[in-house]
């Protein structure tokens, strides 16, 4: 493989000689993973290096930056599933190689996080800081914090399907933060929920078109047109107000799954006729204090983490009803779940004060099969696919 390695920071000669479409790898200063380009131009008075990624995004970088080039694309290296845990006691995020379970790195951000999501091609995980008033955005590559965003009582956070925009929960101002992730400024602010709302989870639609807000509070759902920001509010349950925490949306879109806190129920709602069915969980009725919830990539089960059991509840998504409820002596203070990609394994934070653990679900078996060890008081939790130099 043919390298040529940038020996004066004023010497950018390779790049002139080079013709657009050229598929070549770069390797930036103070990093350790080459990225992969289509060149396209250079620019001798700016330096600047223009191109193409993997996915179509241009990619400009001044030459000056470029520590080497490889005149060939180099082999893309192994992609791994990590989840993302926020730790609420050392306010920190754990990373967690779901191939060995074991924790590869733990990462300093804001203080008391609670909820993390992860843009689709794995690259950025954006981490909302309750008591620090701020949103992380850490580079999955480096596993560093590349910049803090300002944002009030930030508690849900999601990302598009697209990527381009990460939406965020403002419990005390009642209000939904749109970030451009790509500039990772804030674009639009605007209320949810109705009256004096306190927002404090977010899922958004397949599509991308619409989020779904709960509000604990309130115990409502509010279905917000992510184009014209109009809405409409359901409140969900037997006795509002019934505690509207955790939200999952099924992978085709048809159904939307909301944990009902303060009755232990789950409330499933059609997305074209706002239709509720309400299924009780936990092992205990109505004080099971049901909390995360996930779909498997299927769609075809909804795992419920139920908090004051401990206990997770499987929910038949077609019969809408109960069908397993997994318990072990490993689940304490259980708060979220997420299921791996492959739909294999969910991974469900252990909340309880001095807890460390993260508990292993076997989604073939329903059996907890182990715990990994990260940060203090573990909470909120995202999986996802990151391929280090597949840019």
């Amino acid at each position: 493989m043919d390298y040529h390695e940038n020996q004066d920071d004023c010497t950018c000669g390779i790049f002139e000689q080079l013709k657009a479409g050229k598929v070549i790898s770069i390797l930036l200063k103070n990093t350790a993973v080459p990225i992969q380009l289509t060149f396209q131009t250079f620019d001798k008075n700016s330096g600047c290096i223009s191109g193409f990624l993997r996915d179509g995004r241009v990619f400009v970088v001044s030459c000056d930056c470029v520590a080497g080039v490889f005149l060939s694309p180099v082999p893309p290296l192994a992609c791994r599933v990590l989840a993302y845990v926020t730790n609420t006691g050392d306010n920190t995020v754990s990373v967690v190689d779901t191939a060995t379970n074991t924790t590869i790195d733990t990462i300093s951000v804001g203080e008391f996080p609670i909820f993390v999501a992860l843009t689709p091609n794995g690259r950025r995980a954006y981490v909302t800081n309750f008591n620090g008033n701020t949103v992380s955005v850490i580079d999955t590559l480096t596993n560093t914090v590349i910049q803090t965003i300002i944002v009030p009582s930030p508690s849900g956070v999601a990302v598009t399907p697209d990527g381009t925009t990460a939406y965020v929960t403002n419990v005390n101002d009642g209000t939904l933060t749109a970030i451009n992730t790509l500039t990772n400024t804030i674009t639009n602010v605007f209320p949810v929920g109705n009256l004096a709302s306190t927002p404090v989870n977010i899922a958004i639609s397949p599509d991308g078109l619409t989020a779904y807000v709960t509000d604990q509070t309130q115990g409502t759902l509010s279905i917000v047109d992510l184009v014209t920001t109009t809405q409409t509010v359901l409140t969900l349950g037997n006795t509002p107000p019934a505690g509207a925490f955790g939200v999952a949306v099924t992978p085709d879109g048809t159904e939307v799954y909301v944990t009902n806190s303060f009755e232990g129920t789950v409330s499933a709602v059609n997305t074209t006729t706002l239709n509720e069915i309400i299924i009780p969980v936990g092992l205990v009725p109505g004080t099971s204090f049901p909390f995360g919830v996930a779909i498997t990539p299927d769609g075809t089960s909804a795992y419920v983490v139920n908090l004051s059991d401990p206990s997770v509840s499987v929910i038949d998504t077609a019969l809408k009803i109960e069908t397993t409820i997994i318990t072990s002596p490993l689940l304490d203070v259980s708060a979220n779940i997420a299921i791996t990609p492959d739909g294999r394994f969910g991974y469900v934070t252990n909340n309880q004060a001095g807890s460390n653990t993260v508990s292993i679900i076997d989604i073939t078996t329903n059996t907890v099969i182990g715990n990994v060890t990260v940060g203090l008081e573990p909470f909120g939790i995202a999986i996802g696919t990151v391929c280090p130099n597949q840019l």
